[in-house]
C-alpha cells in the first residue's frame, strides 16, 4: 500500500502492534522487549519526524511509518528494531541516490519508507540475531 499510495493504513499498524505485544506473552523476544520496541521504535521516528518538520517547515515523514516502526518493535523486540532502523535508512539512501543519479529523482523527493522497513524487517528477523549475537 505505502510503495503505490504512500499510506499506511490505521487498520494495519494499530492491531499489528496490539497482536505483536500479545504474541510475545508466548514468544521471542518476550513482552518487556517487545513493548520496548514498539514504544522506542514509534518514539523515536515520531522525535524524527517532528524535529524535520520543525526545522524545514514541511512533513517528512508521515505517522503512518511512526506506527508501523511500533509494530515492527512489537513483533521483533527493540534490538531488532533498531536494526530494521538502519537497514531501511541505508536502502532508502541508496535507492533515493540512485534515483537521483539517474536523473530520475532530486533532493525533497518523496520515498515510501513504509516499503523500505518492511523488507528491512524481514531481513532483521531471518538473519537479524545472527547478526545481534555476533
Amino acid at each position: 500500500i505505502d510503495l503505490q499510495h504512500q499510506i499506511l493504513p490505521n487498520e494495519i499498524t494499530l492491531p499489528g502492534i496490539v497482536i505483536g505485544l500479545v504474541a510475545s506473552v508466548f514468544l521471542e523476544p518476550g513482552l518487556r522487549d517487545a513493548a520496548i520496541g514498539a514504544v522506542a521504535g514509534a518514539g523515536v521516528l515520531w522525535l524524527v519526524a517532528w524535529t524535520y518538520e520543525r526545522l524545514r517547515h514541511q512533513e517528512g515523514l508521515g505517522f503512518g511509518d511512526v506506527k508501523m516502526l511500533g509494530m515492527i518493535g512489537a513483533f521483533l523486540g527493540w534490538q531488532l528494531m533498531v536494526l530494521t532502523l538502519v537497514l531501511a535508512s541505508f536502502m532508502g539512501s541508496l535507492v533515493g541516490v540512485g534515483l537521483i543519479a539517474a536523473g530520475r529523482g532530486q533532493l525533497g523527493s518523496k520515498l515510501p519508507f513504509g516499503s523500505f522497513m518492511a523488507v528491512a524487517a524481514i531481513a532483521a528477523a531471518l538473519v537479524g540475531p545472527d547478526i545481534i549475537s555476533w
